[in-house]
This record gives C-alpha cells, structure tokens and sequence, in this order.
C-alpha cells in the first residue's frame, strides 16, 4: 500500500489565453465590443455558463499548478481553478435571474461577480490567488 501518494486534481474553468478573454478574439479592439460578444455567450448551455460563469487567465492558472507541485499536500485533493471575478461586466446575481430563474442564489463573498464555482479551497490550501481579470486585458 502506497501511503505517501500526493495527488492533486486541477479542474481549470474556461481557459483564456494571456490578453484574450474569453468570447474575445483579437479583432476586439475596445471594450464596448469585447461586453457584446461576451454577453453572447449568456445562455444555457454554453461554456461560460456551464462553468458559472468562470473562466480563469492561462497565466493564473500555470501558477495554480506550480502552487500544487511545490505543495506539501499529502493525499488526494480536488481544486477549481478560476479567476475571482466571472467573464461578465453583470453581477453574478443577475446573471442567475437570467439563466437560472428558479433556482435561489446565496454569495458566498462580499464581490458582487464572483463566479459560482468556489476557488475558496485553491486560496486556503494552495495559496492561490488570480490576479489577470479579462478586463485589465480590454483597452479601454
């Protein structure tokens, strides 16, 4: 029996290349266009839907990754990996109204876009914290 077994499972949400949000490509150049095309993506069954709304920086989450290998976990552990904020300029409570009408929604943070899978265990366990929001990406 193998009792030092260190494994770690990283569910990354919504992958974004560096400097392209997600539902954005490089022909959006400002950020009224950029909320367009992401506000197209708000319905039932898409990506950024199915993952609440999360999508996490490709940088953020290489760092999420060096904080599990250089960890001293012991044990089987699962992290959701994601940017705090959602791909959406609309509060996380109002996207919720929109797609899932019936269904109540408690915060579980003091931010008012926080996405609906929690990356509280990431933060406490890895020491993960994602600093590359989409929208530092957008020129303004």
């Amino acid at each position: 029996m193998v009792e030092s077994l260190e494994v770690s499972r990283l569910l990354p949400l919504c992958l974004a290349p560096p400097s392209q949000p997600p539902e954005v490509t490089s022909e959006t150049r400002n950020r009224h266009e950029a909320e367009r095309r992401i506000g197209s993506a708000l319905h039932v069954g898409h990506a950024l839907t199915i993952s609440g709304f999360c999508y996490i920086d490709a940088r953020d989450c290489a760092q999420a990754f060096r904080l599990s290998i250089e960890s001293q976990l012991k044990g089987p552990h699962v992290f959701h990996i994601a940017n705090a904020d959602t791909a959406f300029t609309e509060k996380t409570s109002e996207l919720v109204k929109k797609i899932f009408p019936d269904i109540p929604y408690t915060p579980d943070t003091d931010n008012p876009r926080e996405g609906l899978i929690s990356i509280k265990k990431a933060r406490d366990m890895l020491g993960f914290n994602p600093v590359h929001e989409w929208q530092d990406q957008i020129a303004k």
